[in-house]
């Protein structure tokens, strides 16, 4: 009996939700770096096309339906 493939839980982060996701947080690329723990380099790389790590894709997309501001990531 074949296995059926599991689904991806999670979709991933387009460019364009990446950069959404930032405004919608009153962050930009500059604001994002010490609360995402990540470089300008790489927050411009995600602006810009990169894959975007799950992790980073989760906590924005939880950031923004439970209305958490950057300042209490923590």
């Amino acid at each position: 009996m074949p296995s059926t493939p599991k689904k991806n839980r999670h979709q991933p982060m387009t460019q364009e939700e990446f950069c959404s996701a930032l405004a919608a947080l009153g962050l930009n690329q500059v604001t994002a770096t010490p609360h995402l723990g990540i470089s300008l380099r790489t927050i411009n790389s995600y602006a810009n096309g990169r894959v975007i790590p799950a992790p980073v894709a989760v906590l924005l997309r939880t950031a923004l339906a439970f209305k958490i501001p950057p300042e209490q990531w923590g």
